[in-house]
């Protein structure tokens, strides 16, 4: 399958609707078929995934056999793993816990190329080892989408400052981490949750950039989120092989 021509920022910035997949097993096999599956983005889990720089390289080559988009989400706010994921050549960056304007600013700078930001040319893959390395350099700050999360109930009040940051794409909930902070049961519905996903959505939309949640696309498509995250690799395998097991005891027990 191809891979699209049309850069992800591109597609975030007219807040298109999206679907994603986690990959979090640091495997090309399963990262082959995830791209190939029919998800427009596939997350590279580099927060709390194994994954190495070289794994990651080895799912990256596998996810472009699809046509898939691929972000990686870093482990961090500092420059280097920002940088070391996007000289993988990757479409964009996802950053957790992104908590002030401020901060968001500077992963926005190590993401882009002088004069938007301060990111080094590297001979690598994102710069075709060195082949039209002007051309990439060039190409690279208005297709690079950069993407943060806003993963908890006091950062959400900050959802306005943070979504007006010049040259964030996204505002992404983080919604594990958020009802934790909350006190709340991974899961749980309530009306806090409710509005507080409803207040970066809103703040993405005023902003003109796309809304991600982790939620029901059904519920939260037509509150105004377009990027959903609603897949991950190993909670899916996961809870097939439990129902696989429980299936075949069942039979076996007979």
């Amino acid at each position: 399958m191809p891979r699209p021509h049309e850069a992800l920022r591109a597609r975030l910035g007219a807040a298109e609707p999206l679907n994603s997949a986690l990959l979090t097993i640091p495997d090309p096999g399963v990262a082959e078929v995830l791209s190939t599956s029919g998800f427009d983005v596939v997350i590279i889990d580099g927060e709390h995934g194994a994954f190495t720089l070289e794994s990651m390289r080895d799912c990256l080559a596998a996810v472009t056999l699809g046509s898939a988009y691929v972000v990686v989400r870093v482990g961090g706010h500092g420059e280097v793993p920002i940088t070391s994921a996007l000289e993988l050549g990757i479409d964009g960056v996802m950053v957790p816990c992104v908590d002030t304007a401020a901060e968001a600013a500077r992963i926005v700078r190590f993401a882009r190329y002088p004069p938007e930001g301060t990111r080094g040319v590297g001979i690598s893959r994102a710069t075709g080892y060195g082949t039209d390395l002007s051309a990439r350099v060039e190409r690279a700050n208005a297709a690079t989408a950069v993407m943060v999360m806003i993963e908890s109930r006091a950062v959400v009040e900050n959802a306005d400052a943070i979504a007006a940051v010049g040259g964030v794409d996204a505002l992404v909930v983080g919604p594990v981490d958020l009802a934790i902070e909350m006190g709340l049961s991974i899961g749980t519905s309530s009306d806090v949750v409710d509005s507080s996903y409803q207040r970066v959505i809103d703040a993405a939309r005023h902003s003109g950039i796309s809304a991600g949640v982790g939620g029901d696309p059904g519920v939260w498509r037509g509150r105004g989120a377009s990027f959903f995250m609603t897949f991950i690799d190993v909670v899916s395998l996961a809870s097939a092989a439990r129902t696989e097991a429980v299936g075949l005891r069942s039979v076996i027990d007979l």
